[in-house]
């Protein structure tokens, strides 16, 4: 259920009827080439959640467009906040989500940009003690979600690798918002192909803050071109299975909370 769009007393019914789970996506605003909506991070990673809650029943949080996009900033159109003030507003909406009785949350990361950051945003978890838990779900790499990106791979040929506005997203992208992917907007190939003018300075054992945009020359990674509307459903299907499956592992876990109170009654003393 959506908690933007249920009333107050429903929402009590619903942290009961979830078992106090949230599904928080995250995503951000940036270029997808020029073929993709810009907000479509944000916009398929709560599409997923959504269509997860059907499934498994969970409250899930309003899109949340702030995360890691400064590598875009200089492209039109880009929302980028930066990492520490990303990091301050999610430790906030957590605390703010729990506080309304939802003690599990799991977060729904689609942007590449996030997972560094959400990384530390989990070790950051264990400053402070709280009474909630806030659980990663890596939706896209799941099974079913991995084989169904598997066969859209081999049926197009193209690079797993290359995510940022290729063949997934693109395929995402024709499902779930048509009117919106602009195919006749694509950009070739080449376009979204590896740039090696850095790597062939510094080699692949060095890394910079500007590695990205060295290597991608118009914010574009892969080419979405042979994607097709039936590889995106059976692709959002999978997700959402997925993230439902998540769903149920947190609902049992009564572990994880109960080790953090210990950890933090150990760290007090």
């Amino acid at each position: 259920m959506r908690w933007n769009e249920i009333t107050s007393l429903e929402f009590e019914e619903g942290v009961k009827k979830c078992e106090g789970v949230c599904l928080l996506s995250l995503g951000v605003i940036e270029r997808h080439g020029d073929h993709l909506p810009m907000g479509i991070d944000y916009m398929k990673a709560y599409d997923f959640a959504d269509m997860a809650s059907k499934l498994e029943p969970a409250i899930v949080f309003p899109p949340f467009y702030i995360g890691s996009v400064t590598a875009a900033a200089f492209e039109p159109g880009t929302f980028a906040l930066d990492i520490p003030l990303f990091l301050k507003v999610l430790d906030a909406t957590c605390a703010e989500i729990a506080r309304n009785g939802l003690k599990k949350i799991i977060l729904v990361n689609a942007h590449g940009g996030n997972i560094v950051p959400i990384q530390t945003f989990l070790k950051m978890q264990l400053d402070s003690r709280r009474d909630y838990v806030v659980y990663q779900c890596s939706h896209s790499f799941g099974p079913k979600a991995a084989a169904a990106k598997g066969r859209l791979y081999k049926e197009t040929g193209t690079d797993p690798m290359k995510e940022h506005g290729g063949a997934y997203e693109t395929a995402v992208g024709l499902y779930l918002y048509p009117e919106m992917t602009k195919m006749d907007k694509i950009l070739p190939p080449e376009a979204g192909a590896d740039n090696p003018r850095l790597t062939n300075v510094l080699g692949l054992d060095v890394t910079t803050p500007i590695d990205w945009n060295a290597k991608h020359l118009v914010h574009l990674s892969g080419y979405g071109g042979d994607s097709t509307v039936e590889h995106g459903k059976e692709i959002c299907k999978c997700i959402a299975e997925d993230i439902a499956e998540t769903i149920r592992k947190v609902k049992k876990d009564n572990l994880s909370l109960a080790l953090m109170k210990e950890f933090f009654d150990k760290a007090n003393k």
